[in-house]
């Protein structure tokens, strides 16, 4: 999820704060970023909602 990370690092957002919109760790944001781990379908409506975008977006 490459669009994840740039989606937060262009809005200048702090692991932390995508987290706690998302309703996850830390350690989950950074392994989504990482491609090792895909988000429940739940986190990932959430973090659309956070970044307001679509989900091809984030991928």
């Amino acid at each position: 999820m490459k669009g994840l990370k740039q989606k937060r690092k262009d809005g200048r957002w702090r692991a932390q704060e995508v987290a706690s919109a998302a309703g996850v760790t830390i350690s989950a944001i950074y392994t989504y970023e990482k491609g090792t781990r895909f988000p429940r379908k739940e986190t990932l409506e959430k973090l659309c909602k956070f970044f307001d975008c679509k989900v091809d977006d984030l991928l």
